[in-house]
């Protein structure tokens, strides 16, 4: 935050438009996962997928999945160890059914940022 606080200010307000030397983007982060989300889904179609990865995938992929537009980051929380549904048809495309489940877990911390 002191160091960089054009950067640190882009990722608490538009972490969307947020660009590193030498990292992806939020917004390549989220191509490269719907990407390989619809490989998946076609390859095992009619199955039921477990995908597990960190909250900076997750919520680009849940946005992509629901064609929810920028800015979306900050829009979706998404705890720790926590999971979701999405419910894919081929007709009707992904749809959200649950988001953020926490209860099986014994304790934990929200974390916001």
């Amino acid at each position: 935050m002191q160091e960089y606080p054009e950067e640190w200010a882009l990722w608490i307000n538009s972490p969307e438009r947020l660009r590193l030397p030498n990292a992806e983007s939020i917004p390549d982060v989220q191509r490269r996962a719907f990407s390989t989300l619809e490989f998946i889904v076609q390859k095992y179609k009619g199955k039921a997928l477990v995908i597990v990865s960190h909250r900076a995938v997750i919520k680009p992929l849940i946005a992509a999945c629901l064609q929810i537009a920028d800015p979306y980051f900050w829009r979706i929380h998404v705890d720790t160890a926590s999971y979701s549904i999405i419910m894919h048809d081929e007709n009707r495309g992904y749809c959200l059914t649950l988001l953020n489940q926490t209860k099986h877990l014994k304790s934990f911390t929200s974390e916001w940022v």
